[in-house]
């Protein structure tokens, strides 16, 4: 079986269009679930209000346009791989 890591529709998603958000979002706060984007936001708060009131508990990506993706502890990556 071929398991998929959560999030890896969204992040492909983000990066098929990182050049187009960086041109018509700098620096604002965008969602996707799966391919889609639903839209952008001046604040992370705005963005995750958005993103809960549509897909509840989600999945789904936040990410800031022209920021660099945050760093997480490798103990997160592998405490998840460990419930898979």
């Amino acid at each position: 079986m071929n398991a998929t890591l959560p999030l890896e529709a969204e992040m492909r998603a983000f990066e098929a269009k990182k050049d187009e958000l960086e041109r018509v979002y700098p620096r604002k706060f965008v969602v996707f679930h799966g391919d889609a984007l639903l839209g952008a936001w001046d604040t992370l708060d705005a963005a995750a209000e958005n993103a809960v009131s549509k897909f509840g508990s989600g999945p789904y990506l936040i990410r800031q346009v022209g920021v660099p993706a945050p760093r997480l502890p490798a103990s997160v990556f592998f405490r998840h791989m460990a419930s898979i």
